[in-house]
């Protein structure tokens, strides 16, 4: 199943697990999951980390550059904008 991310499920899955509900994290988790992730998530965690709700461990203009992202280091934009990760 593909499944495209919303920006909060996507902090959450990474920094606060125990807030998804038993079905999201057991979707997120399964290997037949497709996941999605949509280039403005990226734009509203700057904006998150900007307004200092969110902290990351290195500047953003490093590559790698935080723990959150490492799992959308293999993005790919697809023709619809979106970017699958791998």
């Amino acid at each position: 199943m593909k499944l495209l991310l919303d920006t909060h499920i996507w902090l959450w899955s990474v920094l606060e697990p125990e807030k998804l509900s038993e079905r999201v994290a057991s979707e997120l988790e399964s290997t037949e999951s497709e996941l999605w992730l949509s280039p403005i998530s990226i734009w509203e965690l700057l904006i998150l980390v900007e307004k200092g709700r969110v902290a990351l461990d290195r500047p953003p203009a490093n590559q790698g550059w935080c723990s959150l992202c490492q799992a959308a280091t293999s993005l790919s934009p697809d023709s619809n904008r979106r970017s699958r990760i791998a």
